[in-house]
């Protein structure tokens, strides 16, 4: 079997099995049968279940606009989603004048599966963009228990930023960071 045909961690994981465990002259061809490795069976099961979707979510410290416009040029492609924090009802009067018009959320499709969003970090909110912290995963839930399900698997010794509440544009939202650090933000679009 060819390693183009599989992923290429699996393949060097076999590798490195049949290499150790000496296959008595076998190769790596008969430890995959062995395995009853089937990539296609791999795949359809893939598209027979529902799959959630994960997209990347960046924060920048006030050049959100600047880099989806860079993005822009990149990809291809019309913003979906561009609000900006005047948008926000009554929590726009709270915020300095210069943090106004700077980006709550955008997002730009990017292919057929991925959305890439962001937002700008307002430090006089109090949030800091520091590497390791600009970036969350973000999964588009198909109802509300899916969403509290992960929601609570993903905080379970982890930190629970914003409990996952009904929000001012129409959705099922929170954030968490999991065990490991990773920043989450669990969203379902309520029907329209």
């Amino acid at each position: 079997m060819e390693s183009e045909k599989m992923p290429l961690t699996l393949y060097l994981t076999m590798k490195s099995i049949a290499h150790t465990s000496r296959l008595d002259g076998r190769g790596l061809s008969s430890l995959v049968k062995e395995l009853d490795f089937q990539p296609k069976s791999l795949s359809s099961s893939r598209k027979t279940q529902h799959m959630i979707t994960i997209n990347p979510y960046l924060n920048f410290l006030g050049n959100t606009e600047e880099a989806f416009l860079f993005y822009k040029s990149v990809f291809g492609g019309e913003f979906t989603t561009l609000q900006r924090f005047s948008d926000i009802p009554g929590a726009a009067d709270n915020l300095p004048e210069e943090d106004k018009h700077k980006l709550m959320h955008v997002a730009l499709p990017i292919g057929k599966a991925c959305v890439l969003m962001g937002t700008d970090a307002l430090e006089s909110a109090g949030h800091k963009v520091t590497m390791g912290n600009n970036i969350s995963l973000s999964i588009d839930a198909e109802s509300e228990a899916q969403a509290d399900q992960l929601y609570a698997a993903l905080s379970q010794n982890g930190v629970a930023e914003m409990p996952m509440e009904k929000t001012f544009w129409g959705a099922y939202f929170g954030m968490c960071d999991d065990q490991f650090g990773l920043k989450w933000m669990i969203n379902y679009d309520y029907p329209q």
